[in-house]
């Protein structure tokens, strides 16, 4: 099973690759780590073999997080790419396990544009039909 000794081997790699590779901002890394250690804790310690990262990062688990914030997909991503560069997943692995982030964490730009409404014809001739 995926253990908590695991996880801060993990993190401590993740820690020292976004500060000397990568070169985050302490207070980034920082808001990082708050949401890695939440969801690692509350969905995968002890819930997941040891290294099956497709559990970790699949959709149904990662929608166990509700967390609402801005950082918690940047903060997975950020995780992921760490793990595909240290070689701990393949490539291939990576993509998949990125897009499973990017369809349930959607950005909040995204959430935006979806759902603009736009007015009907009718509305359009009834908003304008007063001018003339």
């Amino acid at each position: 099973m995926f253990d908590s000794e695991e996880y801060e081997i993990l993190m401590s790699g993740f820690m020292e690759f976004a500060t000397e590779k990568a070169q985050y901002q302490p207070s980034t890394l920082s808001r990082y780590k708050v949401i890695l250690d939440a969801y690692f804790n509350s969905n995968v310690i002890d819930k997941v073999e040891k290294n099956n990262y497709g559990a970790i990062f699949g959709q149904k688990r990662l929608s166990l997080l509700r967390r609402k914030s801005n950082n918690v997909r940047p903060s997975l991503l950020r995780f992921l790419y760490f793990l595909y560069e240290e070689k701990f997943i393949e490539e291939l692995d990576y993509f998949q396990l990125q897009n499973n982030v990017k369809s349930v964490f959607v950005s909040e730009e995204q959430e935006r544009e979806d759902s603009v409404e736009f007015l009907t014809p009718n509305e359009i001739r009834t908003l304008f039909s007063d001018q003339f």
